[in-house]
């Protein structure tokens, strides 16, 4: 087999051979094993293909049934490195290697039983006729699978011949029995049971090779070894086994088979043991200083000579911590091995020890095992109060190892373990103290201690579990203390605690109101008796009055909180005396006072509710007191009878505290002698009303006179009266202010006094009526409704309204026709439209009777110029400047106006229309878009008369599509014409004026 010289495969760690698990020592008659390590040279210089070391073919062993067999030759050098054979095998197809059967290939030794020549696997077809195999043989170094060159083989099985007999059982065994008669086979065991002499005489001499199978009975044929014989010239077939090969002690099985024909035959069967080890006495010893015990094993045997033997050693079920010692033989041929506790992590327990021996054969054999006890030492432990904390001892304690150091495990018995503190202990001698801090944990009554002894391994080992009692302060007695209602203050004393040292403070909450929103947490102060004080002040409880409830808590020194008892005190308002008294006996100012109140806390300032009874409280009025007394102003409340005062307390936090009420009487009412009418005045629409004689206790403030003609009071209007030189009261009334109507006027006389209250004192009628009364109706800003009343007594056939403005004398007058009414008058509208200025307006009444114009009167007003008024000046101003033609009024807003981008659309103010507004910025401002360009075209064109249409559409545009915009159509002759101003202004190349409509420069749409 041909060596390469480039390195293809390098173990870079050693192969593991493991064998069986120690059992525990309830099984102890079972063998356990050891599991050790041993390094297998590793594969350094061994070529680049692991097939050149490694050599399969295949040999036919049965040519009729198909048999085969895949044989293994490793190289003999380097042998040793593969760790075993396989091959999956398979019929069918290529890709069928999932259904492949994995088997072992078995070891062949040679005539000396000393050296393994080759690995084979025996193939045998279950079907018959032509089959065709697919063989993927595999080595293993270590763990790591390596795939050799795949075979195929085709295998013809014979189907058994129809025309032979079929051999009975009987007949085969026959056979079987009569060629075992005429052979012997013997299996001698050596003295020391190394190996095994075997010889098998009596082999029919067609027979050309004879194997013998050999293995242990135990574990089945886990063992099983084929060696071949060797041929002696006495005929006899012999082998040499050594014991060695094979993995057991106690009886062996030994086949003997033959190829004859190239068949395999079964000739004959022996068998022979092989003794196991024995051990007389195993014992442990004392644990010494070193921390370890000794095992002895004594009368140790084996007829091959003792090899080794181990003592594999284990304290927890799991065998976690085993260990497998190698005993050593001492002079006295007892074997002992040393057992390290730290090598088990100093566990405590029961210890199981085993005993193997391995013979001069390798073959490992159980031969004993006993217990032994690991125990520690609890020792002593003690608690001693010191005050705040507690002092722990333990001495006299030891665990298995030493002690590396003892932990206290401390917490209440409260709660469980939610406040565990583990105190670490100082050693003083052969006692470990540690200090229990009470303020570590969080409640006291009975704590919990347990002692924990740490060994060398790190290890937990419980010793101690204890416990020891801390009593809870208590409270003797809760009492209110220095309390002061206008402070609003008082205290809260505690006294008479028990084991007060264990108090770490005392809390009070405290509150009023019944769902505690106004809960206050105090903490009290220490007093030199030992007391706890707390000083409460109604303040910090939004000065609530009422019932306050204190409760007491304990914080001990662990800061667990416990209610210890509670007490109350009562804050309550008194309301003291209240008065009322009129100081000046007029009836027009009360004085309210309000004297020995009491509030807690005191009151931030006292305040009076008065009212009238007449009307309920709708002249409530609140009146801040100063020293406990406020001035009532009747006037702001201005009406007679019985009132209401409330006396209330505003507590600093902004309460209201009602303390009393009470009330009084304003009876005093005013009167008049005498209330006529005079001066009445049919052209003027006038007439006077007087008010003499007025009786007003307290004084006059005002007297009013309602004035109404109508039946339903829709046109009355309440007038003020003027005091005149004689002590009189007197008011003129203008039909004007009641809609110009005339007849029968209703008058009544009030008069307000001084302290606000009114009351009637009078009444009269005034009867007028018209003689040429001119009256004006305002519609709106820029009309006005002129009417004349019994115009010449009623002798008109026509009346006439001619009317200007001021501005530029005549020179926008217009006549305008009256209308008759329906009950007699005559009226014309005047709108600021039809003039050129607004401001002030003359009107003239003129009646025509008999074919006489009858000048009636006249009258002014002040109007303000309209839209159309706006617009039509100027327009008119440029009519002066161009003239009065179409062409020109275009071509005046192609020159006079510049380009605005402006939104689309503006929003004209009220009263104009889109297009009149837009014209106004033409005019005005001189500049804006295309529809200020068209509205400005269409209100010049409107004016000469033309059938004009202001346009708002759409146009054609250069980059597609269409855009908004404005323009102008002119009808005339059947026939219509756009005008486009602006287009003309920006593409002053084409004629944009009188377009006719479908023959036009650009698109529209509209």
């Amino acid at each position: 087999m041909k060596r390469k010289s480039v390195l293809a495969i390098l173990l870079s760690t050693a192969l593991t051979v493991s064998t069986v698990t120690p059992v525990t020592a309830v099984a102890a008659e079972e063998p356990v094993l050891q599991t050790s390590q041993e390094e297998l040279p590793a594969i350094t210089d061994v070529g680049t293909e692991v097939n050149d070391l490694v050599d399969v073919s295949l040999e036919q062993t049965d040519e009729a049934a198909g048999n085969f067999r895949i044989v293994f030759t490793p190289d003999k050098e380097m042998a040793d490195q593969f760790t075993k054979f396989t091959g999956k095998i398979w019929i069918g197809s290529e890709q069928d290697v999932k259904a492949a059967e994995v088997k072992e290939a078995v070891p062949v030794y040679d005539f000396t039983g000393q050296n393994i020549e080759k690995y084979v696997i025996d193939v045998e077809p279950q079907k018959e006729g032509e089959l065709h195999y697919y063989i993927q043989p595999s080595v293993f170094i270590g763990e790591e699978e390596i795939e050799l060159e795949r075979l195929e083989t085709t295998v013809v099985r014979e189907a058994a011949k129809e025309e032979a007999a079929p051999v009975s059982e009987e007949t085969q065994e026959a056979e079987i029995e009569s060629r075992s008669s005429q052979m012997e086979i013997t299996a001698s065991v050596n003295a020391s049971e190394k190996s095994v002499q075997i010889t098998a005489s009596g082999v029919e001499g067609e027979i050309s090779k004879v194997q013998f199978p050999v293995w242990s009975e135990q574990n089945g044929q886990d063992d099983i070894v084929w060696y071949a014989g060797v041929k002696q010239e006495d005929g006899t077939w012999t082998v040499s086994v050594p014991v060695k090969n094979h993995k057991s002690t106690g009886n062996y099985a030994v086949h003997v088979y033959g190829i004859k024909d190239g068949k395999q035959q079964f000739l004959k069967a022996t068998s022979f043991s092989i003794s196991a080890p024995t051990m007389e006495h195993m014992s442990a010893g004392e644990i010494s200083s070193n921390e370890s015990f000794r095992v002895e094993l004594q009368g140790v045997s084996a007829v091959s000579g003792v090899q080794k033997v181990m003592v594999p050693v284990w304290s927890q079920k799991d065998q976690s911590d085993l260990v497998w010692y190698e005993a050593k033989k001492a002079a006295s041929g007892t074997y002992y091995a040393d057992v390290k506790l730290k090598n088990h992590q100093y566990n405590e327990g029961t210890y199981s020890i085993h005993a193997y021996v391995t013979d001069e054969n390798g073959i490992q054999s159980f031969v004993g095992g006993i217990e032994k006890s690991v125990s520690k030492t609890a020792g002593n432990y003690s608690a001693e109060e010191k005050g705040d904390s507690w002092k722990m001892t333990l001495s006299d304690a030891s665990v298995p190892g030493g002690i590396k150091s003892i932990k206290y495990a401390v917490w209440s018995e409260k709660n469980g373990q939610d406040d565990i503190v583990w105190y670490e202990s100082e050693k003083k001698g052969g006692s470990y103290t540690a200090e229990v801090k009470l303020k570590n944990h969080k409640s006291l009554g009975t704590y919990i201690v347990h002692v924990y002894a740490e060994n060398k391994a790190g290890k937990m080992i419980i010793l101690q579990a204890n416990t020891f009692s801390v009593q809870s302060p208590k409270a003797g007695n809760v009492e209110i203390t220095s309390k002061d209602i206008n402070k609003g203050t008082f205290t809260v004393k505690v006294s008479g605690i028990t084991n007060s040292s264990a108090v770490r403070e005392v809390l009070v909450p405290v509150w009023c109101a019944a769902d505690q929103s106004d809960i206050k947490w105090y903490t009290a102060s220490r007093q030199s008796d030992g007391s706890y004080e707390a000083e409460v002040n109604i303040k910090n409880h939004k000065y609530h009055a009422g019932t306050y409830t204190a409760h007491i808590y304990f914080k001990d020194i662990t800061g667990d909180m416990n209610f210890e008892g509670s007490t109350s005190c009562e804050m309550l308002f008194k309301a003291g005396d209240l008065s009322v008294k009129d100081t000046d006996g007029t009836q027009k100012r009360y004085q309210a006072s309000i004297k020995n109140a009491e509030i807690p806390g005191g009151a931030k300032e006292i305040c009076f509710a008065v009212w009238s009874e007449t009307g309920g409280q709708d002249d409530i009025v609140w009146y801040t007191a100063k020293n406990g007394t406020a001035n009532i102003e009747i006037k702001n409340h201005k009406t007679a009878g019985k009132y209401n005062v409330h006396a209330y307390a505003v507590a600093p936090n902004g309460d209201m505290i009602f303390l009393k009420g009470t009330t009084f009487n304003v009876d005093a009412m005013p009167g008049a002698s005498s209330v006529q009418a005079s001066n009445i005045d049919g052209e003027k629409g006038t007439f006077n009303v007087k008010i003499s004689d007025i009786l007003a206790p307290a004084g006059v403030s005002k007297v009013e006179v309602p004035v109404w003609c109508a039946g339903d009071q829709s046109d009355i209007k309440w007038y003020t009266a003027n005091k005149n030189s004689d002590g009189t009261y007197s008011v003129d009334v203008e039909v004007k202010n009641h809609k110009n109507h005339f007849g029968t006027y209703q008058v009544h006389a009030y008069v307000t006094m001084e302290n606000g209250i009114r009351g009637f004192v009078g009444a009269t009628t005034a009867s007028i009526s018209a003689k040429n009364y001119i009256a004006v109706e305002t519609i709106d800003a820029s009309t006005v409704k002129v009417t004349v009343y019994n115009p010449n007594s009623g002798n008109v056939e026509s009346v006439e309204f001619p009317t200007w403005s001021e501005t530029g004398g005549q020179d926008d007058i217009v006549w305008y026709q009256g209308t008759r009414n329906r009950d007699g008058s005559w009226s014309a509208t005047i709108s600021a439209d039809k003039h050129q200025d607004g401001g002030k307006f003359i009107t003239h009444v003129y009646a025509n009777y008999q074919g006489q114009k009858i000048g009636i009167g006249a009258v002014s007003y002040n109007l303000v110029s309209g839209a159309a008024a706006r617009v039509n000046k100027h327009v008119n101003n440029i009519y002066n400047q161009v003239g009065r033609d179409l062409n020109a009024c275009y071509w005046w807003c192609v020159n006079n106006l510049s380009y605005q981008t402006l939104p689309i659309h503006v929003t004209p103010p009220a009263g104009y229309t889109r297009d009149q507004w837009y014209s106004i910025m033409a005019f005005e401002q001189h500049r804006g878009n295309c529809f200020v360009y068209a509205a400005a075209f269409y209100q010049l064109a409107k004016g000469l008369g033309y059938d004009a249409q202001y346009v708002e559409g759409q146009v054609g545009m250069a980059a597609g599509g269409y855009g908004p915009h404005g323009w102008v159509i002119i009808r005339m002759n059947g026939a219509s014409y756009i005008c486009d101003p602006e287009a003309q202004d920006e593409i002053g190349r084409y004629n944009f004026y009188m377009q006719p409509v479908g023959n036009t420069v650009l698109q529209y749409k509209w």
